[in-house]
C-alpha cells in the first residue's frame, strides 16, 4: 500500500499580525518611523492618515497637551490605544469633530476624548452614507467636551446603519447631548456612567431643543445594562433629561439607575426595563408598549 503524505501546513494559512504604530505628542521621529516604539511620531493626524493593514493599532503616549488630528480614520479601521482616562486626551477646534468616522470599524481604549474648545466641538463624529456600515466602540474611555459641544453624534443615510458600544465607560459634562443617533442602527451600553448632560446653556452654543443626554431617533435600537444615569439635567419643561428613543425600535434596560434628574427620564415608543431604579421626579414618558 502506497502511503500518502500530504503537507498540511500548505493547507493553513498564515495569520495576519497587527501592526502597531506609536505616537507622543513630543515624540523625536517622523512617519514613517512611527512603528518603533523607542522612536514614536509626533503628529497623530499625520500617523492615522498614513496608517495601512487589515489590524490597525495605533499607541498614545500620556501627554499634558491634547491631541488634535486632522484626520480622523474615516474610512480606515483602527484602534486608538491610550495611556489611561485623562493621561491620553484627543480633541478638537470649535465646529468640528475630534475622530471622525463613516465607512469603517474604529475602537477606543483607555483615553479620553473632549479636550476641544468653542461651541459645537464634537467628540466623535459617524456619518455613515447611503448602503455603508459602521462601528465605533468606547472601552474605559471618557467622552467629555463640555462647553456647549456633543459627545458623540451619530448620522446615518438611506440604507447605512451603525453600531455604538460602550463598555465601562464615562459619558459626562456634554451640554449638547452624550449620543445623539438620528437614523439607523444600534446602541449597546454596559457598566457605565451617563452624568452631568444636556446642562442647556444659550451662551455657549446650547441648541434648542435640546437634546437628551441618549438620544435616538429614527430607527435605533438600544439594550442598556448595569448602568448609572445621574445629574442630568434638561432645563426645558418636558424635555427628556435620560433616555429618548423616538423611533419604534425597542429600548431594552436592565439594572439601570436614574438618580437627581429634572424632566422625564425616560421618554420611548417601546421599553422593556427590568430591574432598574428611577429616582429623583420618577417620570416616564410616551412609553407605548413593552414591560
Amino acid at each position: 500500500m502506497k502511503l500518502i503524505r500530504i503537507a498540511l501546513f500548505a493547507l493553513i494559512p498564515c495569520c495576519s499580525h497587527a501592526t502597531d504604530y506609536y505616537v507622543a505628542y513630543d515624540g523625536p521621529s517622523f512617519w514613517p518611523s512611527c512603528t518603533d516604539p523607542t522612536l514614536p511620531c509626533d503628529d497623530l493626524g499625520y500617523v492615522m492618515s498614513n496608517v495601512s493593514g487589515p489590524d490597525i493599532r495605533i499607541h498614545i503616549a500620556a501627554s499634558t497637551s491634547i491631541y488634535t488630528p486632522q484626520y480622523s480614520g474615516g474610512t480606515k479601521s483602527m484602534t486608538l490605544l491610550g495611556a489611561g482616562v485623562g493621561a491620553t486626551v484627543i480633541g478638537s477646534a470649535a465646529s468640528t469633530c475630534a475622530i471622525n468616522l463613516t465607512t469603517a470599524t474604529i475602537v477606543l481604549e483607555n483615553l479620553t476624548v473632549g479636550g476641544g474648545s468653542g461651541a459645537g466641538h464634537r467628540g466623535v463624529c459617524v456619518n455613515v452614507p447611503d448602503g455603508a456600515t459602521a462601528s465605533l466602540s468606547l472601552q474605559r474611555v471618557e467622552i467629555n467636551t463640555v462647553s456647549g459641544s456633543r459627545g458623540i453624534d451619530v448620522v446615518t443615510a438611506g440604507s447605512g446603519s451603525a453600531q455604538i458600544s460602550v463598555l465601562e465607560s464615562t459619558i459626562a459634562r456634554n451640554d449638547d447631548g452624550g449620543i445623539v443617533f438620528a437614523g439607523t442602527g444600534s446602541v449597546g451600553i454596559d457598566r457605565s456612567l451617563i452624568s452631568s448632560n444636556s446642562y442647556f446653556n444659550v451662551s455657549i452654543g446650547g441648541t434648542l431643543p435640546e437634546p437628551a443626554p441618549i438620544d435616538l431617533s429614527g430607527s435605533v435600537s438600544a439594550t442598556i445594562t448595569n448602568s448609572t444615569f445621574a445629574n442630568n439635567n434638561a432645563n426645558q419643561a418636558g424635555a427628556v433629561s435620560g433616555i429618548s428613543n423616538t423611533s419604534n425600535a425597542l429600548l431594552q434596560l436592565d439594572n439601570v439607575t436614574f438618580s437627581d434628574y429634572a424632566g422625564f427620564e425616560i421618554s420611548a415608543h417601546v421599553a422593556d426595563i427590568e430591574h432598574s431604579i428611577i429616582a429623583g421626579t420618577c417620570s416616564i414618558g410616551g412609553v407605548l408598549g413593552g414591560n
